[in-house]
């Protein structure tokens, strides 16, 4: 058998060695040969095409529970989805050094805004004002139970989006 196209693809990205049959060759054969048409690149290139198996959305946002409150001026406020998913994220950065500089804190508050609906943006004027304690606090006690979970049951975690 003759090398069809060695080193290139097809036109789908995929590796195309040999013309024929091979189902009279060895799996391992196939594979050892495969390892050093490899190791023949030159420059220390490894590899010369990517196989892309498509994008990977994250799951829908889960709404926090309704024992946690978001407080704006010490009075607990109901966000719409968007401006709670945004608010999630400030909080979860709040251990970060981030979340004290001036320029983060406006950027961010900016950016929330255009997330809120009318209503929200008319009552939250100032992010000193807004409390996310319990939100912060709701991210701690996920993590930590995050890390005591096993390999295996973090595996399942992320597929049940835990």
């Amino acid at each position: 058998m003759t090398p069809l196209f060695p080193f290139k693809g097809d036109k789908r990205g995929r590796r195309v060695f040999y013309r024929g049959s091979q189902g009279s060759q060895d799996k391992e054969e196939r594979r050892g040969r495969e390892t050093k048409m490899e190791m023949k690149y030159e420059d220390g290139i490894k590899w010369k095409f990517l196989e892309h198996k498509g994008p990977y959305f994250p799951p829908e946002y889960q709404p926090f529970p309704d024992d946690v409150k978001f407080y704006y001026n010490g009075k607990p406020v109901k966000l719409s989805l968007p401006a709670e998913e945004v608010s999630l994220f400030f909080a979860q950065m709040l251990d970060h050094e981030y979340t004290t500089k001036e320029v983060f804190r406006n950027n961010f508050f900016r950016d929330w805004r255009k997330e809120m609906t009318l209503e929200e943006r008319q009552l939250i004027m100032d992010l000193n004002k807004c409390d996310f304690g319990e939100l912060h606090a709701m991210h701690k006690k996920k993590v930590e139970a995050r890390k005591n979970l096993s390999k295996e049951e973090k595996l399942v975690g992320v597929l049940h989006n835990i």
